[in-house]
């Protein structure tokens, strides 16, 4: 702690559930809590529905979750979506936390939300039933910390935004090339625009089509099964006894949960592992919530909430993992009710695609690889980033980094 800061109650630099006028009725931006990111400050996106009920906000307010388990999971963003002045409403499982004016920044207050120090004294507030569990707001703003100065406060703001807004760059090239990668798959596989032997498009110039199961297909291709390309293995849980969160062991993988947008982040470890991945693994979810496909760089146990497809031909990588998204549209689309809420390893292994001739598939690897080694290279720059912030945040707070 440094000597000028003083010691407050947070209620002295937050302005908590502030007050705002929304009509019953009126057509506003809702906010829900699935459009709440973990451990990320910008909000995925919104809805335009007729107020009801549920907290209210502004642009610069932080929205941190009180139930569990998304508080426990970090879904905590500050609101960015508005326009100037309009107001937006959300979840009432939202605690709605403001600075105050010449006393706080509002960055400052979003990263002392997220930080452990915070998060632990809300969680631990938590009361009701289980499942249904709510931090109580007296526990975090009756909290007493040393305060930064206001200058102070915007330059951590400044420090700590720099390293997000580098995320979020990342996230944002990440998705560009995830969509040319899509675009193209689908361009050469479901519009078969394929290079001809001339390098122009196969169908648009002409090409043989042949009939099939599926319909017309190219000459030289045929309907094929999951099964002929990759090894599908579902995975099994360890037991119970040898679950731990001291990091021994391999990091356990028990559903779509533990890996989200091609990261994957564990919760527990086992030292009785069952189905391990190897690095270039697709793994994905076969239970409640399904696919999501995610290739992995290291080995992990893999619970019954989870697959891996494992190619046969490395040269088949990108393919699978394209069509695995593919399939697992399908899954969703063909499914009624609860049909497809669990994926057998039958329904993986029988689903029937086109397959393309190995030349074709050798010209898209070497037209793909490219793009999945500069997504993995960006996520691995995340990771690293993160680390950074991570470890920054409870060193500025504490004043152990001194700013100038």
């Amino acid at each position: 702690m440094r000597s000028e800061w003083k010691r407050k109650r947070l209620d002295e630099i937050i302005d908590f559930a502030p007050k705002e006028i929304l009509k019953r009725d009126t057509l506003a931006k809702k906010i829900s809590m699935d459009k709440l990111p973990n451990f990320a400050r910008k909000i995925n996106g919104f809805e335009i529905e007729m107020f009801k009920s549920g907290t209210k906000f502004r642009n610069g307010d932080t929205l941190m979750a009180r139930i569990t388990p998304c508080l426990e999971n970090g879904k905590t963003a500050i609101v960015d979506i508005l326009d100037k002045d309009e107001v937006g409403y959300g979840s009432t499982e939202f605690f709605v936390l403001r600075a105050k004016e010449g006393i706080s920044d509002p960055l400052f207050i979003y990263y002392l939300s997220i930080s452990e120090e915070i998060r632990n004294i809300a969680i631990a507030s938590m009361t009701g039933t289980s499942g249904r569990q709510r931090a109580q707001k007296e526990a975090i703003l009756e909290y007493e910390m040393a305060i930064p100065t206001l200058t102070e406060q915007k330059i951590m703001s400044r420090i700590l935004g720099n390293l997000d807004s580098k995320i979020e760059l990342n996230n944002q090239i990440i998705n560009t090339l995830e969509e040319t990668a899509t675009t193209l798959f689908n361009h050469w596989f479901i519009d078969f625009e394929f290079p001809n032997k001339n390098g122009n498009p196969y169908k648009l110039n002409g090409g043989k089509m042949i009939e099939s199961e599926l319909g017309e297909i190219p000459e030289g291709w045929e309907v094929s099964s999951l099964k002929n390309i990759t090894e599908i293995i579902m995975g099994q849980s360890p037991k119970g006894t040898s679950y731990n969160n001291e990091n021994i062991g391999l990091p356990l993988i028990n559903g779509a949960s533990d890996f989200k947008n091609g990261f994957v982040n564990p919760k527990k470890y086992t030292t009785e592992p069952k189905k391990v991945t190897k690095k270039a693994d697709i793994i994905f979810g076969v239970r409640a919530t399904i696919g999501n496909p995610t290739i992995v760089q290291q080995e992990y146990a893999i619970g019954r909430g989870a697959g891996i497809a494992r190619v046969i031909d490395n040269h088949y990588q990108e393919f699978v993992f394209l069509l695995l998204e593919e399939m697992f549209k399908y899954f969703a689309n063909t499914g009624s009710g609860s049909v497809y809420i669990n994926i057998s390893k039958n329904d993986f292994e029988n689903y029937k695609f086109v397959s393309p001739s190995f030349e074709v598939i050798l010209m898209f690897h070497e037209s793909v690889m490219s793009i999945f080694e500069l997504i993995a290279n960006k996520r691995s720059e995340i990771e690293s980033l993160k680390e950074l912030r991570d470890t920054l945040l409870p060193k500025l707070l504490s004043g152990e980094i001194e700013l100038e």
